[in-house]
């Protein structure tokens, strides 16, 4: 039998694990990839289901436990993380299987009002939870 401690080790390393995307061909990996970014430009609101599903423990305690020290982490070097990115970003690998350095990218290719929806949809997520 695990002991605490050693749970909330094995299941921090199964969300490490999970960022990494292992496993998709090529093929796989560029279709993942087109879904994400269409997701992220044309549906803001599934994203923040998503990043609501993961605050609430629905990918395992490792994501769970990962983001909440993400969202309560206010005193070190983590100011200068941006929360709302970082929460996309594991959304991003956990939903879709994209890579978290690709998640950056997508983005960028935003425009404005799409940045400021998705945005908007994620901190609406996150002031719910807190």
């Amino acid at each position: 039998m695990l002991t605490q401690q050693e749970y909330e080790e094995r299941e921090r390393k199964m969300f490490e694990r999970a960022l990494t995307v292992p496993g998709l061909s090529a093929t796989e990996r560029a279709e993942a990839e087109a879904k994400w970014e269409d997701c992220l430009a044309n549906n803001p609101e599934l994203v923040a289901q998503r990043v609501a599903w993961l605050l609430d423990g629905d990918y395992g305690y490792g994501a769970y436990q990962a983001a909440h020290e993400v969202l309560a982490d206010t005193v070190t070097a983590n100011l200068k993380m941006n929360r709302v990115t970082w929460l996309i970003v594991a959304i991003g690998a956990l939903e879709w299987q994209c890579k978290p350095s690709r998640t950056p990218k997508f983005l960028k290719g935003l425009s404005e009002e799409q940045l400021l929806a998705l945005s908007m949809a994620v901190h609406e997520v996150i002031d719910r939870s807190y």
